[in-house]
């Protein structure tokens, strides 16, 4: 990498970084034991000499972008524009222009980007009221937040979320973004994507939805009340829910370990439905499908089995039940509810 320009400002510690920009951009904190006071900003311009640049000189690289530096509302506020010149698109014939800008500010500083063409965002290590982020075509990198809220929206770019994110989460992408996250954590937490795969390992948040028209949906450790909703075409897969569900789907298939449940409420127009339940769980079941089965070694009570056309429905009650439910229709699909114990939830082996 190769420095073009850099910038340093005196700024407010609980400030705001506004950013608008064609190419990529890094947003991290300014070092704490450097500049305790929090109170000081620092930009850097480079040229990825990588990419078979080596030989473009700082005055041509000058002649390729326009930026503008500019510090407002009594140091409040850290401006930060950029643009690609007529030659510079010339010289790079519209493809991922090969600059990134590196940004330190206060740990508490409010950051909102926007960042057009190819470029791609990468924000880490802030703990700020706000991190606000909107790509074109470029990835979002998201690593280790802690933030009153967090929105990254994509128009095609991927979503990537490396360790965790707390705060309330919105993450949105299009036309085959993909939405990938470790941890997700807070009061409220979306996540939706067009026809790209959305996977998360874990979820804690009181209300959690998750939306895709056309794309899979895999979460792992899921807590609190989620919604999934499929529009199209997809499949859902569940490693553990912990709280209740609300799961439709136009066509695909649902699979889930359920260790701790109120409501469950799980519909698929066309596929199967497959959900592991504890022995020792309360719960009633309401189950109708073209194809109903459940493991004996569940203890239902109450149960009753008849035909409604082609379908046939299910219910009964499961340790004197209580006040969970489970709920489950697959009209053109199968039902299998099995019983899943300690050890297998967790994932281990016995020996």
């Amino acid at each position: 990498m190769h420095t073009l320009e850099s910038w340093s400002h005196d700024v407010h510690p609980f400030g705001r970084l506004i950013i608008n920009v064609p190419f990529n951009v890094k947003v991290v904190p300014v070092n704490a034991e450097e500049f305790p006071f929090q109170d000081k900003a620092f930009l850097a311009l480079y040229a990825d000499t990588e990419k078979g640049h080596a030989m473009i000189d700082v005055i041509q690289w000058n002649q390729f972008f326009k930026c503008h530096v500019e510090v407002r509302d009594h140091e409040k506020e850290l401006l930060f524009n950029g643009m690609i010149t007529e030659d510079g698109h010339k010289a790079f014939q519209h493809k991922n222009i090969p600059l990134e800008c590196l940004i330190q500010v206060p740990v508490k500083f409010g950051v909102s980007l926007h960042v057009q063409e190819e470029g791609n965002a990468d924000v880490e290590d802030m703990e700020c009221h706000q991190v606000h982020i909107n790509t074109q075509n470029g990835d979002t990198l998201l690593k280790n937040l802690k933030c009153g809220t967090v929105h990254a929206h994509s128009w095609t770019g991927n979503i990537k979320c490396v360790s965790s994110l707390q705060g309330n989460i919105e993450l949105k992408t299009g036309n085959g973004g993909a939405i990938k996250a470790d941890k997700l954590q807070g009061q409220h937490v979306q996540c939706k994507t067009q026809d790209g795969t959305i996977q998360v390992k874990s979820v804690y948040a009181d209300d959690a939805n998750f939306w895709s028209q056309s794309g899979a949906i895999y979460l792992g450790s899921v807590h609190g009340s989620t919604v999934v909703d499929v529009h199209n075409k997809g499949d859902v897969k569940i490693d553990s829910l912990d709280g209740s569900l609300n799961a439709l789907m136009k066509e695909g298939n649902l699979a889930a370990h359920i260790t701790r449940h109120e409501e469950v409420t799980v519909r698929t127009g066309k596929g199967d439905i497959s959900l592991d339940l504890p022995v020792s769980a309360n719960t009633s079941l309401e189950l109708l499908g073209s194809q109903v089965e459940v493991d004996k070694a569940l203890s239902v009570e109450n149960v009753e089995e008849k035909k409604e056309g082609n379908l046939t429905k299910f219910t009964g009650k499961m340790n004197s039940s209580g006040k969970g439910s489970v709920k489950s229709e697959a009209r053109d699909g199968k039902i299998v509810v099995t019983a899943k114990d300690w050890f297998e939830s967790l994932n281990l082996s016995k020996k």
